[in-house]
């Protein structure tokens, strides 16, 4: 047996078994689209994925709070941090108390200390399985420019820049298709629409992804609600119903959507019981803190500036918060035009760069040194080192997904 065949067989197999047992048609579809696109594969199989880039990359360096799952589609606008009426400007009066769209990385679900290429390496290899290149130079000028953001952040960050400027985006940080999802994001009718689908006078709209589970909602009112209003204060439920398992990522785990009344609006938020990374599996041991090693994190990368984004302990899993909100627009990768890769690559550079950061803020991480560190680590060479690994990778999931096919 190969190890492609050897990983399918003892780590992607089984999950893909266990979600058949609870939810045996989104099973059923999660395996047709796997099969039939390599993409669509790379991004399932994240459990057999993070073998692979442990037996290419090893585990040298520095480490960051990393992603876990930094793949193209793991990027995207968000709508989530209300605009401060008392700070809106007097010159525009319709901006006051909107919500801006911003793009950012949009999942931090299995974020986990990991050595500081894993998500540059996870990122580029995505972007050459979506758009089916086949020849490893191309990937070589996407690799300097993913490098070149991610250092230059981190060379702010090594030379005393405050943190805020130093992770700050520019609208020209943006191209063009980032700037036309934005624009097409902040259209009123897009909110209205999101609001229409969810919303139905103070309650939630009952349907076939949302609806009434007495077990998990009797759970949730009398263990989650309690939790959630005493952590927004001035915050009040107003409605809650479940979500159904819809894949591997919540296997065995339970999910809500609530309505919540908060002092500045009405807002739509998701909550989801919180299972270890499965980087935890493989990355055991870490430099850090024991905060750090942790198999579920006991905080998270807040994204977007997102108010209701954390994690709380709850009495089975730890629970994750965020809005739901309008905009989760991301750049059909295998559609863009290839004129405008060299600066998606460094605008992804740039925000992985500033999420971790933010999560080594997390665990007390953040230091000068590490600063200085971690530029140091993203010298000239490492455009081309993560080149040739980022192919290594696209090559083994290449394989993988052939002997997945076969079965």
């Amino acid at each position: 047996m190969s190890a492609a065949s050897a990983l399918n067989a003892t780590i992607l197999e089984p999950e893909l078994a266990a979600l058949a047992a609870v939810a045996p048609a989104a099973a059923a579809e999660r395996r047709e689209k796997m099969a039939a696109d390599p993409y669509a594969f790379y991004r399932g199989s994240l459990a057999i994925q993070v073998r692979h880039l442990a037996a290419i990359d090893g585990f040298a360096g520095p480490w960051v709070w990393a992603v876990g799952d930094a793949h193209a589609d793991n990027f995207s606008t968000l709508a989530v941090a209300r605009t401060n009426r008392a700070r809106a400007d007097p010159a525009r009066p319709d901006l006051a108390g909107i919500t801006p769209v911003i793009y950012t990385i949009n999942d931090g679900d299995e974020e986990h200390p990991a050595p500081w290429r894993w998500d540059l390496l996870r990122l580029l290899a995505s972007v050459a399985v979506a758009r089916g290149v086949d020849d490893r130079d191309r990937l070589r000028p996407w690799a300097k420019r993913l490098a070149l953001g991610w250092g230059e952040v981190l060379r702010r960050l090594a030379d005393g820049d405050a943190v805020a400027h130093a992770l700050r985006v520019y609208p020209q940080d943006l191209p063009k298709p980032v700037h036309d999802l934005i624009d097409d994001a902040l259209k009123p009718k897009r909110a209205a629409k999101h609001l229409q689908k969810y919303v139905s006078g103070a309650a939630l709209v009952r349907d076939g992804e949302h609806a009434d589970d007495p077990g998990c909602l009797s759970f949730a009112r009398n263990h989650l609600a309690p939790l959630l209003e005493s952590a927004w204060p001035g915050t009040r439920l107003r409605d809650l119903t479940t979500r159904p398992t819809g894949g591997m990522a919540s296997l065995g785990l339970r999910r809500w959507l609530a309505l919540a009344a908060t002092p500045s609006g009405q807002r739509i938020v998701e909550l989801k019981e919180r299972r270890p990374s499965r980087l935890a599996a493989l990355l055991t041991a870490t430099p850090f803190t024991p905060q750090a090693t942790t198999a579920a994190a006991p905080a998270t990368v807040v994204l977007g500036g997102d108010p209701f984004h954390l994690v709380l302990a709850a009495p089975v899993n730890p629970l994750l918060v965020r809005t739901r909100c309008h905009a989760r627009d991301r750049v059909e990768i295998d559609r863009v035009p290839g004129k405008y890769l060299d600066d998606l690559f460094r605008l992804w550079g740039m925000l992985l760069a500033g999420f971790h950061w933010r999560g080594l803020e997390l665990i007390g991480e953040a230091t000068p040194a590490v600063a200085t560190s971690l530029a140091d680590a993203c010298d000239q060479r490492t455009a081309g080192t993560l080149a040739d690994h980022a192919w290594a990778l696209v090559e083994a999931n290449r394989e993988a997904h052939r002997q997945f096919t076969a079965r």
